[in-house]
């Protein structure tokens, strides 16, 4: 989707979802700060269209992931979001390949995602 857009648009809809708290910087802590990752999501109910990108309801059950960038820092970036909305019933986000809308039970994401996290990290080791 982002590809498809002005630099002017993307910039106006970053810094809204920087003014809105609907983003998340996440850095690796090291001296020089380097970036490891950039998150956005917002909140959805049933029914309401993910392909609007300003469309958001503060009490949906749905964390709407817009963009996530950085796979070591996903699991620091799905803590913000928990922070910032709360736990919800629920996790959607569309794939860049076939920009199928998932879905998946809140609770088993990040089960999956810690899981998923702490395996990578062993291996790396």
């Amino acid at each position: 989707m982002f590809r498809k857009w002005s630099d002017r648009r993307l910039m106006e809809w970053v810094q809204w979802s920087l003014d809105t708290r609907r983003m998340a910087v996440i850095y690796d802590g090291g001296p020089d700060s380097e970036v490891i990752g950039v998150g956005a999501a917002r909140c959805l109910s049933a029914g309401m269209d993910d392909e609007d990108w300003y469309v958001h309801d503060e009490m949906g059950d749905t964390i709407f992931v817009d963009v996530a960038v950085g796979s070591q820092a996903v699991p620091t970036l799905w803590l913000a979001m928990k922070t910032r909305y709360g736990l919800r019933k629920q996790v959607s986000f569309r794939r860049l390949t076939g920009n199928k809308r998932r879905t998946f039970d809140a609770a088993t994401f990040e089960r999956h995602l810690y899981g998923k996290f702490r395996t990578s990290t062993a291996a790396a080791a």
